[in-house]
């Protein structure tokens, strides 16, 4: 007879007791401060589009080809990643990429001046940066928040988005201080550089990460202990999931089986259906985040007729609730499972980008933005989750569903900007409304994985 029990956030059926430890802390804050580096980053560059875009005289379909080459630079770093993470682990991977992007930043500063060109190659070198840094901290926040034995990852893109928040916020600044571009991007790039390359000291090694299979969890997996790096290459395939019910911490389907390695091939993830649906749900929100990120400012300046500080002001509209959304959401999660909560949320995204598009208000338009990132907060940090359900494949899954995300996270930005050109970037921001009813459809798709114990 068989019988169910607690999940964790392994997505195994027996327990994992958290280990608050010192090490484990030390990890927390420096993930933590990854997240926050990656996201000032982000926005610094994203707060300072409409004066670059400006001072490029450039319309909406040129700039938005001059956006692509960061969208090429970062799917060209998220298949490799996974491989890059396995040959040098978590931390000096963030190290190199937090120090590429970084400068890369302080790059676009300086080479606007001599204009498109230098700023499409630093966009390029900023894309592969931020790419590779995004999936390798994923991962170590997997790993961390395995150790941990409670969900904490929606936490740390609420970091990210902390980061993002300060960035908008001193770009806003300096912009009514009349502060140069150059100063804002070269300061910053040059900041975050220094102290997350420092900080990543503190991240889990692969035998940290080892330890959270511990004999009872072996027993139940049937798995031999770990005794060589976890991110190996596979000899075979074991999957042990079982889908649960929407918004239940139980499981009612039985897992297969195999033999030899539990660790699957980058290869093996891409034709995982599940893991490939996760990276299309994800796809679709990180489409409605990007695009908010890149476009917001652009259409309240250009559309609407605001100032430049206004528009950056709706854009860390944007950024703030979002950030508060991924702090509390955990909660929610807990209480009504992935599949209800972002549900709700594609609903809530939908009618803040319907409110923003067609209200002509800018009282309207700010509640339409605050509703927006609302929306959205969530559908990336639990995809993250949801990829590195099973810990000992966090790596190769979360590379193929942020390989998949980016697509749209990246690319969606250029393709409001060719849309932009024939029909206004106010009412191209139109599509999507069109794609985030897919997204409800599949977010079915990131219920937690289980086992049945007999």
């Amino acid at each position: 007879m068989s019988s169910t029990e607690n999940l964790n956030p392994t997505g195994s059926a027996s327990p994992v007791k958290p280990k608050a430890d010192t090490k484990t802390r030390t990890a927390i804050i420096s993930t933590f401060i990854a997240f926050i580096g990656a996201g000032l980053i982000s926005s610094t560059w994203a707060s300072r589009i409409p004066q670059l875009k400006a001072a490029l005289d450039m319309d909406p379909a040129a700039w938005g080809l001059v956006l692509f080459a960061m969208a090429v630079g970062s799917i060209c770093a998220l298949p490799v990643a996974g491989l890059i993470i396995r040959k040098i682990g978590e931390k000096l991977t963030v190290r190199f990429a937090s120090i590429l992007a970084g400068s890369s930043l302080a790059a676009i500063g300086l080479g606007y001046i001599g204009g498109p060109v230098p700023v499409v190659i630093a966009l390029f070198f900023l894309g592969f940066g931020v790419g590779a840094w995004d999936i390798a901290m994923n991962v170590q926040g997997s790993a961390v928040e395995h150790r941990l034995g409670k969900a904490i990852m929606p936490k740390f893109h609420a970091g990210f988005s902390m980061g993002t928040v300060a960035g908008a916020l001193i770009g806003a600044v300096l912009i009514a201080w009349n502060v140069s571009i150059t100063v804002n991007l070269v300061g910053i790039g040059a900041i975050v550089a220094i102290v997350v390359a420092i900080r990543v000291a503190g991240y889990l090694s692969p035998l940290d990460v080892s330890e959270l299979l511990d004999e009872d969890e072996l027993a139940v997996s049937g798995v031999d202990p770990l005794v060589e790096d976890p991110f190996a290459d596979p000899a075979s395939t074991v999957v042990v999931d079982a889908e649960a019910d929407e918004g239940q911490e139980d499981s009612s389907a039985q897992p297969t089986s195999g033999s030899g390695s539990p660790y699957i091939s980058l290869g093996q993830a891409w034709r995982e259906p599940r893991t490939l649906m996760v990276g299309l749900f994800v796809m679709f929100f990180a489409f409605a985040e990007g695009s908010a990120i890149d476009w917001i400012g652009v259409a309240m300046v250009e559309d609407f007729g605001k100032s430049a500080a206004i528009g950056t002001l709706g854009l860390a509209t944007f950024l703030a609730t979002m950030t508060i959304s991924r702090w509390f959401g955990t909660n929610l999660l807990d209480r009504f499972g992935r599949v209800m909560v972002l549900r709700i949320q594609a609903v809530i995204a939908l009618a803040g980008v319907l409110l923003f598009v067609l209200s002509g208000n800018l009282i309207a338009m700010f509640i339409g933005v605050a509703l927006w990132g609302l929306g959205v907060s969530l559908g990336f940090p639990v995809g993250m989750s949801a990829g590195g359900d099973d810990q000992r494949n966090a790596a190769v899954r979360v590379s193929v569903v942020s390989s998949i995300g980016y697509v749209a996270f990246l690319g969606g930005p250029p393709l409001i900007g060719l849309l932009g050109q024939g029909i206004g970037v106010i009412w191209a921001l139109m599509a999507i409304a069109a794609v985030l009813p897919i997204a409800f459809l599949l977010a079915g798709a990131l219920r937690k994985p289980g086992k049945v114990a007999a």
